[in-house]
């Protein structure tokens, strides 16, 4: 199912409970809950907050970061083990709370709930649902004993929100596959006892304590683990995908130990595990929403793993769902190569600045790549720089390698890396015209056969190639770079015949006379011919250029593929 999550929000309450104050309150200590369970501290609601006060913040700020009105949304769904009442649903305070006027129910499947709920606002969207509001919300301090050691350390209060709408086709996002399930043998282990139809409220019930959580925390781990490593396989495989292809495995926070053992016999590794249960603890249906969307607007771990799709996968005692969902990132991780100063400086600058983790390479210039990032960091990004010789498809693998560990996969790639070796044809010594063509041609193809596959794999790609004009006119004492800038061209068009199934664009950014320190030493006279020479009347500058690129680079360009992009002035018109 295409399911686009086109907002988010989250809400935790004012209240905070640490394990400083639970060594007050019984025989427990920091060291000994962090050791077990992971958590340091809790949010826990006060006086005046409930479910649904936390359920109305978090769908709030979902539907003010999707734009999305309340007369708009067609359905709200709301995940909760521990309703407001229990008449009505909880889902009549929210909706009437955020001026809505649709349907509206519950979902009550505990630590699962918002991944059933995910499920189910896929289907109504299937269905012709436009916009579906999920929340997963829960105040399980309400239901938890303050006195009871197994359970009152665990758990914590929180809500978070997603609007979900239909994402198209070819965008490569949306609800790849997952895994429902339910055993129902496991009830005894996770349960409140009393409270409902099977064993109403009595005194007796009361004084006994069986209104509160009750859990047999030692079965609770090994059947989790097996749990979540079962139906995690089982999504997988009808996602078609394997664990190396996860790139964020986001499990219910429900222990830090369950997390570890689940996430190490999945194959998934630490620095791909989001875990927030050191500060929030087992908030049930709200901890995937919040560990996912924390994540997200957590601008240092987009820098480490920005791209999608997201894996999320929930269980709890008698319940177990995954998901493999697909998210669109603006800032999707940019690979520069000749970043160390020109156009490929403005390059580079203009990436971070759109939002995106950037890593550039350069041949040798060490002073040039410290500049670019210096500079990045002045405009508030950063830049990754790798010394590599993109002409070695060895040193090219070696340098996707460190993007990949520090960054993420590459689906943006710009090449800009060239040199020139200008003399005259019959003069024109094979070291100069190899040298030439290995840079500026070779190169580009090394890059792009290394980043391919995994472009293909994400179902995304953006790949602009730096040729020239003078690929297009030709240049007397210049046939090794116009060869090579020519050469350029057919290999871009060649890769975006290609690629295009598999939604990754390949285009090429064709510059003119170009402002840069070099045409800066030239004499005036030579300046002036250029300039007479150009219908603008300028040279452009590296600017002018990387706004190109960053253009070709972003979602707003993806319907353009094959296409030459001429920024010369007007000096190539016709050609």
């Amino acid at each position: 199912m295409r399911v686009l999550v086109a907002g988010w929000g989250t809400a935790v309450p004012e209240g905070t409970l640490t394990n400083a104050d639970l060594e007050e309150r019984i025989d427990t200590s920091d060291a000994w809950i962090v050791e077990r369970t992971g958590i340091r501290e809790r949010r826990i609601a006060v006086d005046g907050e409930c479910t649904s006060t936390l359920a109305v913040a978090a769908g709030r700020a979902a539907l003010e970061k999707a734009g999305v009105a309340p007369q708009d949304v067609d359905l709200l769904v709301v995940a909760t083990a521990t309703p407001d009442q229990p008449l009505p649903h909880t889902g009549a305070f929210v909706g009437e709370s955020l001026g809505l006027r649709c349907g509206s129910f519950d979902l009550a499947a505990a630590c699962a709930g918002f991944v059933y709920g995910l499920v189910t606002g896929a289907g109504m969207l299937n269905m012709g649902f436009e916009r579906v509001l999920l929340v997963g919300a829960e105040t399980l301090s309400r239901i938890t004993d303050p006195s009871d050691r197994a359970t009152c350390i665990l758990f914590g209060d929180a809500a978070g929100a997603a609007v979900l709408s239909r994402a198209e086709p070819e965008s490569g996002s949306g609800l790849l596959a997952w895994d429902l399930g339910c055993d129902g043998s496991a009830a005894p282990l996770l349960q409140i006892p009393a409270g409902g139809s099977r064993c109403p409220t009595t005194t007796e019930t009361a004084a006994r304590g069986e209104h509160y959580i009750k859990m047999e925390g030692r079965e609770v781990f090994r059947r989790a683990v097996r749990a979540v490593v079962e139906s995690a396989g089982q999504t997988l495989r009808r996602a078609e995908v394997t664990a190396d292809a996860v790139d964020w495995f986001v499990p219910h926070q429900a222990n830090a130990r369950i997390i570890e053992a689940a996430a190490t016999r999945l194959g998934v590794p630490e620095e791909r595990t989001i875990v927030n249960i050191d500060r929030y603890g087992n908030t049930s249906s709200a901890s995937i929403p919040l560990a996912l969307f924390e994540a997200v607007e957590d601008g240092a771990r987009l820098r480490r793993r920005s791209r999608a799709p997201l894996r999320l996968r929930c269980r709890d005692d008698v319940g177990v769902g995954a998901a493999s969902l697909g998210v669109p990132m603006s800032d999707r991780v940019a690979f520069v190569t000749g970043g160390s100063r020109g156009i490929g400086r403005e390059i580079v600058l203009a990436l971070a600045a759109a939002g995106h983790p950037v890593a550039f390479c350069y041949g040798s210039d060490e002073e040039g790549a410290r500049a670019t990032q210096a500079a990045a960091e002045d405009a508030g990004g950063s830049a990754l720089s790798i010394r590599a010789d993109v002409t070695d498809a060895a040193a090219v693998d070696a340098a996707f390698g460190e993007v990949e560990s520090a960054l993420d996969r590459v689906t943006i790639l710009v090449n800009n890396a060239g040199v020139t070796r200008d003399g005259l044809l019959v003069r024109m010594s094979d070291e100069q015209w190899q040298m030439v063509l290995q840079t500026n041609l070779t190169g580009a193809f090394n890059t792009i056969r290394r980043a391919g596959p995994g472009m293909m794999k994400s179902r995304y790609g953006r790949i602009v190639n730096v040729s020239s004009v003078v690929g297009m006119l030709g240049g007397a004492g210049q046939a090794n770079y116009a060869a090579a800038k020519a050469g350029l061209v057919g290999l871009t068009r060649s890769v975006a015949r290609e690629l295009a199934p598999r939604n990754v664009t390949c285009n090429v950014v064709a510059p003119g006379p170009i402002a840069t320190a070099m045409t800066a030493s030239m004499q005036d006279d030579w300046r002036s011919g250029v300039e007479d020479a150009v219908p603008l009347g300028r040279f452009g500058t590296a600017a002018e250029v990387a706004a190109a690129v960053a253009f070709l680079c972003s979602e707003a360009a993806g319907y353009v593929t094959g296409a030459v992009i001429p920024v010369d002035g007007g000096l190539g018109m016709g050609h």
